[in-house]
């Protein structure tokens, strides 16, 4: 253990007392069964040592170099070792420490300049160089959340593209061909509806008639068959989709490096498998076929009447401009 501790280097009995001393490792020693400090813990032969042992000999083994430089890859909890071992001794050194133990950076006494600030409660004496480095680190998460935001709240046309995609080009071109058919067949019953309505009624003939009410039936059977295969296109569509992107996402996750999971938070990763699956899954199905069907139900509005009336067409530039202020402000409202 002597050994392990001086990383095999000879051992210097004023520095490896100093060291074994302050890591708190003194008492312990004389704890451990066999040979005392010349226990062997490495090889095959050598024993098992608990946490607060391990950590005790990885805080001497740091002491004994005698370097400027101490690099802390695991945070030291046990109260002893923290308290004796490494902010006590190691305060005269410049301390790297990665994890989660940030604040024992700061715990150092050759600062020119403290700042007392507090943090979680605990008061911190920081350097100013280091109070800039943290303030920047703080700066540049809050412009990555700021910049993650607005993808948050606001769709791309590149992101509806990418979904619409996912489903396939043939139920893509399936659903946009059955929606334009479907609408036009609803506007082929009102024009059929608004000639039947415009004939004299006295002068009528009964074939007329008959034919009126055959060609009404004809279009209207063709509008429900077309509504029921549009509806099916879009759900189809959304659960290709749907399959597609969740599968994409579990690949990614699965072959993404370890460093990915090192910087991404677990609940920003398990958000994307419950929450987002769940919008993909259930609310932009029906958010697409609404878009679409109130959409080519205002063109197909717009071209009746404008058919009907030609000087609706003067007005329809100032109804479209207070239509884009109207939506753009109740849709700021409605969130």
């Amino acid at each position: 253990m002597g050994y392990n501790s001086c990383t095999g280097e000879k051992i210097a009995d004023g520095d490896y007392r100093t060291t074994t001393n302050c890591g708190g490792n003194a008492k312990y020693i004389p704890a451990i069964k066999h040979e005392g400090e010349c226990t062997e813990v490495i090889h095959e032969t050598g024993i098992n040592l608990s946490g607060g042992q391990r950590q005790r000999i990885c805080v001497a083994r740091a002491l004994y170099q005698n370097t400027n430089l101490v690099f802390l890859i695991i945070a030291m909890k046990d109260g002893t070792v923290l308290r004796e071992g490494t902010l006590k001794d190691i305060q005269n050194k410049d301390v790297e420490l990665y994890d989660h133990w940030k604040t024992l950076m700061n715990r150092q006494d050759q600062e020119l300049e403290k700042v007392n600030v507090k943090n979680g409660g605990m008061k911190v004496w920081l350097d100013p160089d280091m109070l800039i480095f943290e303030e920047e680190e703080e700066e540049e998460e809050d412009d990555n959340m700021s910049a993650a935001a607005p993808l948050r709240t606001k769709m791309p046309w590149k992101t509806c593209w990418l979904y619409l995609t996912s489903g396939g080009f043939l139920l893509l071109s399936l659903m946009i061909f059955s929606k334009l058919l479907k609408h036009s067949v609803i506007v082929a019953i009102d024009f059929w509806l608004a000639q039947w309505t415009s004939t004299n009624q006295t002068q009528t003939l009964c074939t007329e008639k008959t034919c009126h009410v055959a060609v009404f039936s004809i279009l209207s059977g063709a509008g429900i068959v077309l509504c029921l295969v549009t509806s099916l296109t879009v759900e189809w569509m959304g659960l290709t989709a749907a399959k597609n992107l969740y599968h994409d996402l579990l690949n990614k996750i699965i072959l993404g490096p370890i460093r990915f999971f090192d910087m991404t938070p677990l609940g920003l990763i398990l958000n994307r498998f419950s929450a987002d699956t769940n919008i993909i899954d259930q609310h932009i199905p029906p958010t697409v076929e609404s878009l679409s069907r109130s959409t080519l139900l205002c063109l197909s509005a717009v071209g009746m009447i404008s058919y009907a009336t030609h000087y609706f067409l003067l007005a329809l530039l100032p109804l479209a401009v207070a239509f884009y202020f109207i939506q753009k402000y109740f849709r700021v409202a409605s969130k």
